[in-house]
C-alpha cells in the first residue's frame, strides 16, 4: 500500500503498478535506484483506469512482466458503474498499449495461473435472474483476444471473495465467504470439482509459491493453513488465532521462502495494519507430526484433541 494507492510489483522486479481512486501509473522500482513515475495508463471514451479502492484488487502481471491486467471502470447506460480488468502492453514501459476489450467483472476476485495462459475473474451472471455471480475462466494466450472457456457458479446466491491458482498444479481455489471449493482445471474448458471443501475458509486464500500449502483469512478472524501436497484430500495444518474478520483483510501473502504468511487489513478504528505468521512447526508437522506431539507435551496428545487438530489422520499411539 501507498497512502490510497494499491501497488502491485512485476515478476523482474522493477515494474509497479500503483492504482488508486480514477488512476493508474507505471512506476520503476528498480533496487538502488529512486523510484521514478514512467507513464499513466490513458483513459478511453468510456473506460477509465483505477476505480474505488473499496472494489479495486490489485493488478496483475503475466509472467514475463510484459503484459498486465489493471483495474478499470465505466459507467453503464442506467447510470451505474461497471467494473472491469484492461489488459496493456508494457513493452515500452513509457508507452503502455491497450489491448483488447475490458474484461468484465470485479478486479478484486481475479488471477492469473502461474504460466500465465489462464485468468480468473468473478463476473455479476446476467444470464441469472437472482443476481448470482460466477468466476469466469479465460484461455489468456492471446493477450488480445481472451477467449472465455468456462464458468463456475457461486452457490446459495453467495458472491466469491477470492480465487487463485496454485502455482505447480492445475488446481483453483474459490472462496465463497463460507467455504473454499477446489476445481481441477487441467480441461480449463471443463473444470472438475474435487470432492473435498475447506470448510469455514471462505475469506481471502493464496498459495504458498511451491503449491504445497493454502492459506485462509476465515470469516471469524483466523487464519488457517492448509496442507495441499495432495489436493485431492486437503488437511488442514493449523489456524492461527489473531488476524481480523475476513471483511477487514485486503491481502494475503506467504513470503518468498514459504516460512512466513502474511495478512494486511483495516480493522474496524484502526489504521492498516500487517501481521505475520511463522510456519516453521506447522511445516514440520508435515513432515512427523506424532513426534513432534510426544515431544512437546512428553506424552503425546490426547484423543479428543488429536480429533481435533490432527488433520483428519488416525490417532497415533506412538509415545512410550
Amino acid at each position: 500500500m501507498y497512502g490510497d494507492l494499491q501497488a502491485t510489483t512485476a515478476p523482474d522486479g522493477r515494474t509497479q503498478a500503483r492504482i488508486g481512486l480514477e488512476t493508474a501509473a507505471l512506476w520503476d522500482v528498480t533496487a538502488g535506484r529512486p523510484p521514478k513515475r514512467l507513464a499513466d495508463l490513458p483513459a478511453s471514451a468510456d473506460t477509465w483506469p483505477g476505480i474505488d479502492l473499496d472494489a479495486s484488487g490489485m493488478s496483475r502481471f503475466d509472467p514475463t512482466s510484459r503484459y498486465l491486467v489493471a483495474p478499470a471502470a465505466n459507467v453503464d447506460r442506467n447510470g451505474q458503474v461497471r467494473e472491469y480488468m484492461q489488459v496493456w502492453d508494457i513493452k515500452d514501459r513509457t508507452r503502455p498499449r491497450r489491448l483488447g476489450s475490458p474484461l468484465p467483472g470485479r478486479p478484486a476476485v481475479s488471477a492469473m495461473s502461474a504460466d500465465g495462459n489462464l485468468f480468473a475473474i468473478d463476473m455479476v451472471d446476467d444470464e441469472l435472474t437472482d443476481g448470482a455471480t460466477s468466476v469466469a475462466l479465460y484461455d489468456f494466450r492471446s493477450k488480445v483476444y481472451p477467449r472465455r472457456l468456462a464458468r463456475i457458479s457461486s452457490t446459495g446466491g453467495s458472491d466469491f471473495q477470492s480465487v487463485a491458482f496454485a502455482p505447480s498444479q492445475p488446481v483453483l481455489a474459490v472462496a465463497d465467504g463460507t467455504d473454499t471449493r477446489l476445481y481441477d482445471v487441467s480441461d480449463p474448458a471443463r473444470p472438475v470439482r474435487l470432492a473435498k471443501t475447506l470448510v469455514g475458509s471462505g475469506g481471502l486464500v493464496t498459495f504458498s509459491h511451491d503449491g504445497t500449502m493454502l492459506a485462509a483469512a476465515d470469516l471469524d478472524g483466523r487464519l488457517s493453513v492448509w496442507d495441499m501436497a495432495d489436493p485431492l484430500d486437503p488437511r488442514q495444518l493449523g489456524q492461527f488465532v489473531a488476524a481480523f474478520p475476513s471483511e477487514q483483510v485486503s491481502a494475503i501473502a506467504f513470503a518468498p521462502d514459504d516460512r512466513t504468511v502474511w495478512v494486511g487489513g483495516s480493522p474496524t478504528g484502526a489504521d492498516r495494519v500487517v501481521k505475520g505468521w511463522g510456519l516453521d512447526r506447522v511445516r514440520r508437522m508435515q513432515v512427523d507430526a506424532p513426534a513432534m506431539a510426544c515431544r512437546d507435551t512428553d506424552a503425546g496428545v490426547e484423543p479428543e484433541v488429536w480429533q481435533r487438530y490432527g488433520g483428519g489422520s488416525a490417532y497415533p499411539r506412538v509415545c512410550p
